[in-house]
């Protein structure tokens, strides 16, 4: 009896690597694409994020376009790390959701 040929495993094609954005580049970017000043951005940031955990560890989703829907779908302690899962929005949806322009 013949034993069958072993093919070679295919090598996995390879991920990019992407360097995590630290807050203070967020702050740059935000800075850069508005004109605001770093001093008027950073604290609206800060509370932005605050408030984004505050109603994420009361366990309401956050819908965000265009960026989609965010929820928590595991903690292990009460100030432990969350898992977060986000749902990106389609681009078509996106251009439906009727975002208010900057006059608004």
């Amino acid at each position: 009896m013949a034993t069958p040929r072993k093919t070679p495993a295919k090598p996995a094609p390879e991920t990019p690597t992407v360097a995590a954005t630290k807050f203070p580049e967020l702050i740059d970017v935000v800075v850069e694409r508005t004109g605001q000043k770093r001093a008027v951005v950073k604290p609206v940031l800060e509370a932005f994020l605050a408030a984004m955990k505050e109603k994420l560890v009361e366990g309401s989703d956050l819908t965000l376009p265009p960026m989609g829907k965010l929820k928590m779908v595991k903690r292990k302690e009460d100030d432990g790390p969350m898992t977060l899962k986000l749902r990106p929005q389609n681009a078509s949806k996106t251009a439906k959701s009727g975002l208010a322009d900057d006059e608004d």
